[in-house]
């Protein structure tokens, strides 16, 4: 791993953690469908807007695009809504704790999906991301317990395991096209299309009318994360 894939793969967790105290302040006002409504679309159109830039006019190679719109089906339609309906019951703070498993799905698909070998520096580094997140993620008492023990638990969990999915399998995508800005773009507007969809069929409108719209919207404010995950895994 070059020192370029690693800032990147550090900057993309930055971003999701302003993303993720953004969020919690739009929800209060917004519940989640609604929210993912706003941020995911917004996101798309600021890709689409510097994409002739990003891609510079090159040739589209259509047999990776395949690969990239299937990652849109879960990914970050469904990751951004249970992520959200994280947000609004637990906190940003458990959300983002229970969300850095994402790397021991991640390894784990690799090595069975890609065939990766698993080395002891990555068995050291999940132990100690593992160790890392139930300190951050237990509190003392009973409180600390009954979360524990609770369902709503599987809503930061889900998406760590979709995302640790996805990294793998998006690398299929980008062994035929190298271009982590394409596999965004395809993937974002698959998912904007579904996430759309689903809340014009809950609510019967496109977009939330809710006056805190704009404030849901500033997680489009950390919609690099995914470019730049994307391009720590290509190096």
């Amino acid at each position: 791993m070059t020192g370029a894939a690693i800032a990147l793969a550090f900057t993309s967790a930055l971003c999701f953690g302003v993303a993720l105290v953004l969020t919690h302040i739009g929800l209060r006002y917004i519940p989640p469908l609604p929210g993912a409504a706003i941020s995911i679309p917004s996101s798309t159109l600021l890709f689409i807007a510097i994409s002739p830039i990003v891609l510079g006019g090159r040739p589209i190679v259509w047999a990776a695009v395949p690969t990239f719109a299937a990652v849109g089906l879960l990914y970050p339609a469904a990751v951004t809504l249970l992520t959200f309906a994280a947000n609004r019951a637990l906190g940003p703070v458990l959300t983002a704790a229970l969300g850095n498993l994402a790397p021991l799905f991640a390894v784990g698909f690799a090595v069975f999906l890609l065939g990766e070998p698993l080395r002891y520096a990555q068995i050291g580094g999940l132990l100690v991301t593992v160790t890392g997140v139930v300190l951050l993620s237990v509190t003392r008492g009973r409180e600390g317990i009954a979360r524990w023990r609770s369902w709503v638990l599987l809503l930061p969990l889900a998406p760590a395991a979709v995302r640790g999915f996805i990294q793998p399998s998006v690398k299929i995508g980008l062994a035929i096209w190298p271009r982590p800005f394409a596999a965004v773009l395809t993937s974002y507007i698959v998912s904007s299309l579904i996430i759309v969809g689903a809340n014009r069929l809950q609510s019967g409108r496109f977009l939330a009318s809710h006056h805190c719209a704009a404030t849901c919207g500033l997680y489009s404010s950390a919609c690099s994360t995914d470019w730049q995950c994307f391009c720590s895994m290509r190096r």
